[in-house]
């Protein structure tokens, strides 16, 4: 398919030289990172946190999860674009915390699938604005290299934020590991609030 795909790809007329890492990208990749480590719990815990309350329906809830994803990506994956990707990241960042800490207090399962519902939206909804930031940050012939350093985070965020999570559900049980990514959530908020106040979402000049 990719190969049918015309490419409207111009190389850059201007050189542009410059680390391999790019430093704009780091702020944005830490939130990420951050917000990366609610979907490790929830792609390994949710469905023993349920089974450890003697619901064996747990898997409809990380269904409920991996669906909200996709349709928020096609049905508001513009909302970005319309309200400002920092107010969009900041919002998603505070429905993910709140979802996640709905799956950590879960005493049944339609609660576990609101919280569920929640995460995916949010988390939906972080990769777009916060690449948007990223993008916005660098100019035209640095933007490869940009969006290779920040989804290196997402990849940071997953290799670390499973183990940690298996740590917090070691030493508190598996709502732990929930109250563990929700916190992480919240460091996310606090980036893209940081990010807002230090106007970084503005358009890089070429």
């Amino acid at each position: 398919m990719a190969l049918r795909i015309r490419d409207p790809f111009e190389p850059s007329r201007q050189a542009i030289r410059g680390p391999l890492i790019a430093r704009e990208s780091i702020r944005p990749g830490f939130g990420l990172s951050l917000a990366s480590v609610g979907y490790a719990a929830m792609a390994s815990f949710i469905v023993l946190r349920l089974q450890a309350d003697g619901d064996s329906h747990g898997a409809i809830a990380f269904t409920v999860f991996a669906a909200t994803v996709v349709l928020t990506r096609l049905l508001a994956g513009d909302l970005p674009d319309r309200i400002g990707p920092l107010r969009c990241a900041a919002g998603a960042a505070a429905v993910e915390s709140l979802g996640l800490a709905l799956i950590a207090l879960a005493t049944n399962l339609p609660m576990a699938i609101v919280g569920s519902a929640a995460m995916g939206t949010a988390f939906s909804l972080l990769y777009p604005s916060l690449s948007l930031v990223v993008v916005n940050q660098v100019p035209e012939g640095r933007r490869g290299a940009a969006l290779g350093t920040f989804t290196g985070f997402f990849d940071l965020g997953v290799g670390l934020g499973a183990p940690l999570a298996g740590i917090a559900a070691t030493l508190g049980g598996y709502p732990a590991a929930f109250w563990l990514a929700s916190a992480c959530a919240l460091g996310t908020l606090s980036v893209a609030l940081a990010l807002r106040r230090a106007g970084a979402a503005a358009p890089a000049v070429s």
